[in-house]
């Protein structure tokens, strides 16, 4: 990716979590951007490509992590479990207007009409499940549902770091991770 790329999807992002995907305007991003509007569609046809990059890089992160994170045949459930969420959390906190974006543009990334999106969101999707599956078989609860517990994670995370997400350079990330690995365990654990 080149500079002016970065610059426009760094600009987008910051249109994003102010207004909201919908009321940005791509001569928003360009006046942010300090470019023409003409040179944006250099790089994008449209708006919605523009997101799609952003939420594409962020969830390729996810998804890598997820993928070392599942390898590790020594760490158990619960320490996959609490690996991710410190990810998540450094992700986060090295981009705030992240978590906002993914939390405010669920539809748009969680859409199976997504093309791009689709294949990584579902890669994500199963990677987790497998964790919680293979921790219900000593460490967790054999009653829960690996599908809607992936979902509440998906979906809570992103949801509790957005609501920090204005004051995430000041929150202390080690209370941050502590507060979701209550959350997210309590509901797991026998």
């Amino acid at each position: 990716m080149d500079k002016r790329e970065e610059e426009i999807i760094k600009s987008a992002m910051e249109v994003f979590a102010e207004v909201g995907f919908h009321k940005a305007k791509i001569s928003h991003i360009a006046d942010r951007a300090g470019i023409a509007v003409g040179t944006i569609y250099l790089y994008f046809k449209k708006k919605e490509d523009i997101l799609e990059a952003i939420l594409m890089r962020s969830w390729s992160i996810v998804e890598t992590a997820l993928k070392l994170v599942i390898s590790d045949s020594d760490l158990k459930g619960t320490e996959k479990i609490k690996e991710l969420i410190s990810i998540i959390v450094n992700q986060a906190k090295q981009n705030r207007l992240m978590a906002q974006i993914i939390l405010h543009e669920f539809k748009f990334w969680s859409d199976n009409d997504n093309i791009k999106l689709k294949p990584l969101i579902t890669s994500i999707q199963s990677l987790l499940r497998k964790i919680i599956s293979e921790g219900m078989e000593n460490e967790f609860r054999s009653d829960i549902d690996p599908g809607a517990v992936t979902s509440f994670f998906i979906g809570g995370v992103w949801h509790y770091l957005a609501y920090y997400s204005s004051n995430l350079e000041t929150v202390n990330e080690y209370t941050i991770k502590r507060a979701l690995e209550k959350l997210v365990l309590q509901g797991l654990l026998k």
